[in-house]
Formats: C-alpha cells, structure tokens, sequence
C-alpha cells in the first residue's frame, strides 16, 4: 500500500521524509555522582591577590544590607563557633582594640541564615584604633581575626566562573598559562583547583573583576 488510510493522502515517503526532518537528538547521559560516597573533592587556592578575602567579606556585606555601609566602619567575621551569644564578640572587639561609636549584625539580615559565619560592622571613636583593628586584629580561642574596611578600593563587577578544561595542562606551566588566557576578560582575582579523590581532573574556580582591565590591557593603550 503506498498511500495512507486517512484523508491526508501522504504517501509513505512523505511520511518518513517528514520523520527524518523531526529527529530529535538524544543529549549524553552523564552518571549522578552527587551521592557516591567515593566522590569527594577537596580544593587549593593555586593565585590570590594580596587581600582578596577582606575585599570579599565587603562585598558580601553590602549585598547582605542591600546599601552602602557606615563610612569609617570595619567589618569582622568571626566563625558562629566562637561565641556563645553575638554580644560576646561585641565585648571583645571594645576589650582588645577600643571604644565603639557602635555595632551591627549584619548576619541578621542574611535571608539565607548561614550559621556559620557571624559577619559583624564596628565602628569605633578614635581612627587609630579603626587601624588597630585592620592591621592587628583581635586574638580570641587562638584565633586571630582581621578586619576589613568596609569601603575602599573594592573590586567593582566580581564573577565566579566554573570552568572544566577540556585537555590535560602540564602542572608547572597550567598557572602561567591561566593568567595568559584570562587576561583579556578582566583582571584575575583568586584561581582554586579542584580535586577528586586528590587527583586534578580539570575542574577549576575563578574569580574575576571583569570592571578592571588587565595590566596588559593597561599597557597598550
């Protein structure tokens, strides 16, 4: 029979002339390992610019309040295992550095509640001791704590990129040539290399200032 029993009137070779055309391509399954207790990563910060992390604690500050900071404050983040009470950390900032105008928990308006970390902006009465604070910090259970400014010279437009190489670099030349690539998107501001099992399969974090060009860009012009 070369014509189908409806009233479309399609032969069969229109039909599978029409089949081929809706082939739908079937993606690459890849295996969910997200349980598999054998997967586990650990990480190394391999490149960081000098401060990154005080310029980050900032960052997450402002976008946590969702305005600019109080000029002249410092920020400290303190993991929540240090004090019983947030109070306490408050004591001990005016105990160790001086006189405060005031605090803020900024942690309190975080809406995703990470319990782990107590972000805290302190802004105190003499701009000595705001320096006190930023370059010596507080000691408290052998752990020493540096604040951050909580308004400088911030990096404009961080990113975080995920990247997964697609050859295997060689170790010693595998930074060089990161920086190298990198460069032309914006200034690179931490690069952290993943492992699996201890072994490096390509998978990499970078944080970029895609505000800032690169030195070489500055160069060239």
């Amino acid at each position: 029979m070369t014509e189908l029993d409806s009233g479309n009137n399609l032969s069969w070779s229109d039909v599978v002339a029409r089949g081929h055309k809706a082939k739908v391509v079937t993606p690459i399954q890849r295996r969910d390992v997200t349980n598999d207790p054998r997967e586990f990563t650990t990480s190394k910060i391999i490149y960081e610019i000098p401060d990154i992390p005080r310029l980050l604690i900032a960052q997450k500050a402002q976008s946590i309040v969702q305005q600019t900071l109080t000029p002249g404050s410092v920020l400290f983040s303190f993991p929540t295992s240090l004090f019983d009470h947030y109070t306490q950390a408050y004591k001990c900032i005016e105990d160790q550095i001086g006189a405060a105008h005031g605090f803020r928990n900024i942690s309190k308006y975080d809406h995703r509640r990470n319990h782990k970390e107590l972000l805290i902006e302190a802004k105190f009465r003499e701009a000595v001791n705001t320096d006190k604070a930023i370059n010596l910090g507080i000691t408290h259970k052998n752990v020493v704590i540096k604040a951050a400014p909580s308004k400088g010279d911030q990096p404009k437009n961080l990113i975080r990129v995920q990247m997964d190489l697609l050859h295997i670099p060689e170790e010693d030349k595998l930074l060089e040539e990161l920086l190298l690539s990198l460069r032309h998107y914006g200034k690179v501001c931490q690069i952290k290399q993943f492992f699996c099992g201890g072994y490096f399969e390509g998978k990499l974090s970078v944080l970029m200032d895609v505000s800032t060009p690169s030195e070489d860009a500055l160069t060239a012009k």
